[in-house]
């Protein structure tokens, strides 16, 4: 037991998230709510403010628990981040809101998200590992493949509204996975230091779709393995993304992804995104697009 990892100190950092118009474009069941990328920026920030020296680019153990939801006369959340140092260079950052009920008399604690990152400064340049080079689609051209555009994407498949309108030509599905062109949109104009959030985004917008027509759910991110940032992506630049389904179950898909330019430059790779049905079967994939067996 000497070799387990114990916490030795805890931080709890305010945060104050700005509603811009932009975040009630993303959308579940109807209601805004605060994309799981944006929450993963303000916990980097966060970390990055009390620990500079950690790669805040090396994310790992990313659960998204709950929504953010923003109601419609919210211009600003107020919410913190609770920030966990262990023994063993572990740290743990948690998004969390309160919720104060002056009628039941109590305040309701929300953990809405939750990520590591470690200090070790190994992990800080580290030589490129195998999980960064780009993996092919070896079926991509098979009589399987499918081409659904982004206008009808986000007519049927996805529907948010026009800022989280960013995969763009034509989203090609194939058995194994998908490739697909992502254009960040101008904003936030105010520097990131994940990247464009929109991107990764997109990107799940691209999973969601294959898991409607091969695993026949519509399914959401509730967490990931492990998410290196080698440059982060810009504002108003476009981007391919490789997406690959790595493990597919009825109640859950994963998948790998890949997120690169024109020039075939790796910027970021996603491993072991999960994603769920969390609408508890009120949301099912249309019957032109699910493909059985």
């Amino acid at each position: 037991m000497e070799n387990v990892s114990k916490i030795t100190d805890t931080i709890k950092l305010p945060l104050t998230i700005d509603v811009h118009p932009y975040l009630r474009d993303h959308r579940f069941l109807g209601k805004a709510v605060l994309p799981a990328v944006e929450s993963l920026q303000l916990m980097a920030v966060s970390v990055g403010t009390v620990r500079p020296e950690v790669n805040i680019r090396l994310l790992t153990n990313a659960t998204f628990k709950k929504f953010l939801y923003i109601q419609p006369q919210d211009k600003q959340i107020n919410a913190f981040t609770e920030i966990e140092m262990t023994t063993d260079g572990l740290i743990i950052a948690r998004l969390i809101t309160r919720h104060c009920s002056p009628q039941k008399g109590f305040t309701r604690v929300k953990e809405h998200a939750v990520v590591h990152f470690n200090d070790n400064k190994n992990h800080k340049n580290r030589p490129i590992g195998a999980f960064e080079l780009i993996e092919p689609a070896p079926d991509k051209y098979n009589k399987d493949c499918m081409g659904v555009s982004a206008e009808k994407i986000y007519r049927e498949l996805v529907p948010f509204g026009h800022s989280y309108h960013n995969l763009t030509g034509s989203l090609k599905l194939f058995k194994k996975g998908a490739d697909a062109t992502i254009c960040a949109p101008e904003y936030p104009a105010s520097s990131n230091p994940l990247g464009s959030p929109f991107t990764l985004d997109a990107s799940f917008h691209a999973a969601c779709v294959w898991g409607q027509r091969y695993g026949n759910i519509v399914g959401f991110p509730v967490g990931f393995k492990k998410r290196i940032i080698l440059k982060p992506t810009q504002p108003g630049q476009t981007y391919q993304c490789r997406i690959v389904a790595v493990k597919t179950t009825p109640e859950m898909i994963k998948f790998n992804i890949w997120i690169y330019n024109e020039k075939n430059e790796l910027f970021e790779s996603i491993q072991g995104v999960e994603m769920r049905d969390v609408s508890a079967g009120r949301l099912k994939p249309p019957g032109w697009l699910h493909k059985s067996g």
